[in-house]
């Protein structure tokens, strides 16, 4: 009960720890979720239950304190990470130490990726489906190029294509797409696939994302669950 590994155990048990008068054990297993980068949930669930409580105990020393701290601190993570606020976007491809550098992009395409951009489009149209789907593939070493079928932000004009390294996908990326509600993403190569499907957990698991791997010499989509 006390080294729980589901969100929504943390979060709950949380919410106990603060009813019994443990503050400061409930701001752990808090904490616990933003070093996870638990933003979504966080944002969607843990906070909201959260501040009812607060709300429900206004005599309760430490709720509404602890409430607005957390929300602070994830508006404050979000507005690093979330790509509608364009955190982390850059038009530079070349940070001195490889030519590739962090990039999300809302407009017509990256400079110098012209080529990927049109990969992407012709595996996306081979595989048109009505979901929300990411097709990503590596570009070198770690780095990886990824192309939406999707517009992520309101006002976008052109469909979101980002550059950046396989462990700020999986550690940071995977849950902001999820909230998008993205549910397919599509491959090229095997081993990269079966890192995302080992990333998956019981949380992420709630926004039924499946992985496909698709060959370019045919149009035949294996599916892999």
């Amino acid at each position: 009960m006390h080294s729980p590994s589901n969100s929504y155990l943390k979060s709950n048990l949380a919410i106990y720890e603060l009813a019994v008068g443990d503050a400061e054990a409930a701001r752990r297993l808090y904490e616990q979720l933003l070093a996870e980068r638990k933003l979504a949930f966080l944002r969607q669930t843990a906070l909201p239950e959260l501040c009812d409580f607060a709300t429900i105990f206004p005599q309760h020393p430490h709720a509404e304190s602890l409430s607005s701290d957390l929300i602070s601190q994830v508006e404050a993570l979000l507005a690093i990470y979330d790509l509608d606020k364009g955190g982390g976007m850059t038009h530079d491809m070349n940070d001195g130490s490889s030519r590739f550098s962090p990039m999300y992009c809302p407009l017509y395409g990256i400079h110098g990726l012209e080529d990927e951009k049109a990969r992407a489009e012709k595996l996306l149209s081979q595989h048109a489906d009505q979901r929300k789907t990411i097709i990503i593939w590596r570009l070198e070493g770690d780095w990886l190029y990824g192309q939406c079928n999707f517009k992520y932000g309101a006002n976008d004009k052109f469909n979101l294509k980002f550059v950046d390294k396989l462990e700020t996908v999986l550690n940071r990326n995977l849950e902001m797409f999820g909230e998008a509600g993205v549910n397919r993403f599509l491959f090229l190569e095997q081993e990269l696939m079966d890192k995302f499907k080992e990333k998956r957990d019981a949380d992420f698991d709630l926004f039924s994302l499946h992985y496909d791997l698709v060959q370019e010499e045919d149009s035949n989509l294996a599916t892999a669950g």
